[in-house]
C-alpha cells in the first residue's frame, strides 16, 4: 500500500474527527475512536502532536489537522555559528561587524 493511501486515511479519520465538533475543532480522543474503529490504526500520545499509525505507515498530526510522515523531517544537532567554514572557530559577541559568519550543524 503507497503510503498517500494511508495518509487519505489518517486524513479522513480526522474529517470524520472533526464533524464530531460543534466547531469543527479536532479532538484527539475522536480522533483516536476513529482511528482504531475504522480504520484498525493507533494513535499514541496524549495530547496533540500525536502520532498515528495505520497500515503500518506512522504520521504525526497536529491540532489543526496537519498530517506529516513521521520521521519526514532530518533532524539537525550541534548547530554552531562559526566564522570558518571548517566550524573550528566559534563566532562570538566580540566577533567583528562584516565578518563572514558559517553555520555549521550535524544532519541525521
Amino acid at each position: 500500500m503507497k503510503i498517500s493511501q494511508q495518509r487519505k486515511k489518517v486524513k479522513l479519520a480526522i474529517m470524520a474527527a472533526r464533524s464530531q465538533s460543534e466547531e469543527a475543532s479536532l479532538d484527539l480522543e475522536k480522533l483516536t475512536t476513529e482511528v482504531t474503529t475504522n480504520y484498525g490504526g493507533q494513535v499514541d500520545g496524549g495530547a496533540f502532536p500525536a502520532t498515528v499509525t495505520i497500515d503500518g505507515k506512522s504520521f504525526t498530526v497536529d491540532s489543526d489537522g496537519n498530517v506529516e510522515l513521521t520521521g519526514a523531517k532530518p533532524q539537525i544537532t550541534n548547530a554552531k555559528v562559526t566564522t570558518d567554514a571548517a566550524g573550528k572557530n566559534a563566532a562570538t559577541s566580540n566577533t567583528a561587524e562584516g565578518t563572514t559568519l558559517y553555520i555549521t550543524f550535524e544532519q541525521h
